[in-house]
């Protein structure tokens, strides 16, 4: 899992207030991550370290022309990275209101494989 709910910021926000009222889910590929800065504490080795990045997606939602969006999360452990995918919550009248959800996202090497397959179609259809 690659999110943190411990250091979830403004875009935690946006996916409540979207899963709240008529957020639409939908299915991206990350076309470039930057990380912005990390944090986190540091003993013998690095512990709850997150990076805090700047994500470029295209959006590919059911039904509808796909779209590209770019997005600011912290992901704490493992981060994404690009030419992977990972599911998106969006407002459908105003695609700049977009959030990620960090605990659906897959490397490049792990799609188009039966679970990870699996996994995209129970996201879609929650």
């Amino acid at each position: 899992m690659f999110g943190d709910k411990r250091n979830s910021g403004r875009n935690d926000k946006v996916r409540e207030q979207l899963e709240n009222g008529g957020g639409k889910r939908a299915w991206a590929v990350i076309l470039d991550y930057q990380t912005r800065y990390g944090s986190g504490s540091y003993s013998v080795v690095p512990k709850d370290m997150v990076d805090h990045a700047k994500l470029t997606l295209r959006v590919e939602p059911e039904g509808e022309a796909a779209f590209e969006a770019t997005v600011r999360a912290s992901f704490s452990h493992h981060s994404p990275r690009a030419g992977g995918s990972i599911g998106v919550i969006f407002d459908p009248r105003d695609h700049a209101k977009l959030a990620v959800c960090r605990e659906w996202a897959f490397a490049p090497e792990s799609i188009g494989k039966p679970r990870t397959m699996e996994m995209i179609t129970a996201f879609l259809s929650a």
